[in-house]
């Protein structure tokens, strides 16, 4: 972007719908603002002075959403953002964190035991019944 230029994107996303937004902003001096608003022009999320932003939200009404990204420096800059909603919008990195996975490591290393134990039984059962043959 050029220096000291402000841009206006409208996005239409309906009620209720997750919303991912991300920038990064490149730049010998980026200094740039972001602003995010909603379709009755409340700010829903203003960042400045930043490099990369990543913005989640829930959309709370149907409507147009206003981002306005400005560059007040002098310099030029690029900017390159994405938009996704609705599934591809979910972050799904928590899903396979060490911490989240302790309660199925306890789960299997008890279902492991129960295999074992039972199969001890077998095999005890299975050596009494070969014995009396």
């Amino acid at each position: 972007m050029p220096g000291r230029i402000h841009i206006r994107i409208y996005i239409r996303y309906i009620h209720k719908i997750l919303i991912l937004a991300i920038f990064v902003i490149n730049g010998e001096h980026p200094e740039m603002k972001v602003n995010l608003f909603d379709p009755n022009g409340n700010t829903v999320y203003s960042k400045e002075g930043q490099i990369f932003v990543k913005l989640a939200f829930t959309a709370t009404e149907t409507g147009n959403h206003q981002v306005c990204i400005e560059n007040y420096g002098s310099s030029p800059s690029k900017v390159n953002f994405e938009f996704l909603s609705g599934v591809a919008a979910k972050d799904y990195s928590a899903i396979a964190k060490k911490s989240n996975l302790k309660p199925i490591e306890l789960n299997v290393n008890f279902i492991t035991m129960i295999f074992f134990k039972i199969a001890t039984k077998i095999r005890r059962h299975d050596v009494i019944f070969n014995s009396r043959t």
